[in-house]
């Protein structure tokens, strides 16, 4: 039986733990909690960066960086899904009266419509798997190394360069600050995800309607018309009727993720320019070498 639904149902899940599904009960606590959370997350990373902002550390600065920015957009998302739950509603409720339309009406438009359904909870589900394994990866070498927790001269390993009010001088105190950073690399790492995931659900599910659209257009003038007892006004009616549709949804979506998208290329792009950075200042620290290098060949 096809599971007439286009949203998986991890992502669906994922939605309600972090407050933005619709519909769910006690959803001002989720949101409270989830700002508070990120928040307290980023000024940790803030003081981090000022208190150890010397260009000796240059590296560290920079992951310091690249992980808040991470947060912040998190954060970002959450807020602008708060804000425009009633155009995410209407998103969904679009959705729902193609699935509606497809059943009604059951052949090649079901069968479109569920497979692009299909192939968008199998691309998620391998997401979501791709993930998980690549926090989980980047988290494990902390857990297995040796730490020197007395030694208060050196700095201690941690997963998220973050400044805490408190001195970790203890291997028990270490081993719950990494479990804490841990718990939030794997949230800042499916919260990518997540909202990833549902921008290409919601595409994929546009272009099943388009498909859809495209095979009526083909099928003016044809047999198959007068098979159906349908009059050539009545689909040129059901074509406007679902172009219409198409547009209104992909509106919608673009002004859900529109400043999603500008803060995820902003972002990008300062992450890269910061690589370049790194990368000319590697170069220059090391021009003997590699002018060594270069006259060897």
């Amino acid at each position: 039986m096809t599971s007439k639904r286009t949203i998986n149902r991890t992502v669906e899940l994922m939605l309600t733990v972090f407050g933005v599904w619709p519909g769910i009960s006690c959803v001002l606590p989720y949101r409270v909690f989830w700002v508070t959370t990120l928040a307290v997350n980023q000024f940790l990373h803030y003081r981090y960066f000022v208190t150890h902002f010397h260009f000796d550390n240059i590296f560290d600065l920079m992951d310091c960086m690249s992980s808040f920015l991470e947060f912040v957009k998190l954060m970002f998302k959450l807020i602008i899904f708060s804000l425009k739950q009633r155009k995410f509603i209407e998103i969904l409720t679009m959705t729902a009266e193609d699935w509606k339309d497809c059943s009604d009406n059951p052949g090649v438009e079901l069968r479109e419509t569920a497979r692009r359904a299909k192939l968008s909870s199998r691309i998620c589900n391998g997401l979501i798997i791709l993930y998980t394994i690549s926090a989980l990866a980047y988290v494990f070498g902390f857990f297995l190394a040796d730490t020197d927790v007395t030694d208060l001269t050196a700095e201690l390993p941690l997963i998220m360069k973050m400044k805490y009010p408190f001195v970790i001088d203890t291997q028990h105190k270490y081993r719950l600050v990494l479990a804490t950073q841990s718990v939030f690399v794997m949230v800042g790492s499916l919260g990518a995800c997540l909202f990833n995931a549902l921008f290409l659900t919601l595409t994929l599910h546009v272009g099943s309607q388009i498909n859809i659209l495209l095979r009526w257009l083909r099928e003016i003038g044809s047999k198959n018309i007068e098979k159906t007892h349908d009059s050539f006004v009545t689909v040129i009616t059901k074509i406007i009727r679902k172009h219409q549709s198409i547009i209104n949804l992909s509106e919608k979506i673009e002004n859900l993720y529109s400043y999603i998208v500008l803060l995820q290329f902003t972002s990008n792009t300062v992450i890269i320019c910061s690589l370049g950075f790194l990368i000319v200042t590697i170069m220059k620290a090391s021009g003997s070498y590699l002018s060594v290098l270069l006259a060897m060949k």
